[in-house]
């Protein structure tokens, strides 16, 4: 059984190692969570943490690393290896844009007053945004977003702008 179980292991090893050779890098809102559960069709568990929400033949391997050892009972049971309940995807973004504005609130009141810059262009890959220009977009609201000192304020009218701009998938 134990050599069993060792062969399984390294067969799913040996996979996952030419699937992620094979996979090409993540856009930079994925790595930051902002693009979905982190885990495919073969659910939570430790095949999630290893092989992620990579499609194809790839989530059999996790399906099977998943019930090694009892990894996906052990995750739903203690709330670890993506078994958790995912907040929506507009909760996860604006969670991420509370800390954005936070770090960065002056540049980006700098940058939106131009319409440009390196945390305009930070803005909307974190937002997802294709389509135009997210700059140009948030410019004319520069007063109501900034309207206020309190930064939950700004997060709310600089959030609001941006799911009414349609450009970004949040």
């Amino acid at each position: 059984m134990r050599n069993i179980f060792v062969t399984v292991a390294l067969g799913a090893l040996a996979v996952s190692s030419l699937c992620l050779a094979a996979e090409k890098k993540q856009p930079l809102y994925d790595q930051f969570g902002v693009g979905g559960q982190g885990y495919g069709t073969a659910g939570c568990g430790l095949g999630s943490v290893v092989f992620g929400d990579k499609p194809g033949m790839v989530q059999v391997v996790a399906a099977t690393t998943n019930n090694i050892g009892s990894s996906q009972t052990f995750g739903i049971t203690s709330g670890t290896s993506n078994c958790v309940e995912q907040q929506s995807m507009a909760q996860g973004f604006k969670e991420k844009l509370n800390y954005f504005v936070q770090g960065n609130r002056h540049r980006l009141e700098n940058d939106i007053a131009k319409a440009s810059g390196d945390t305009v262009t930070a803005l909307a890959e974190l937002g997802r945004c294709s389509g135009g220009n997210l700059g140009a977009v948030l410019q004319p609201q520069y007063g109501k977003i900034f309207s206020s000192d309190n930064q939950q304020d700004v997060v709310d009218n600089l959030y609001g702008a941006i799911s009414n701009s349609k450009l970004c998938n949040i």
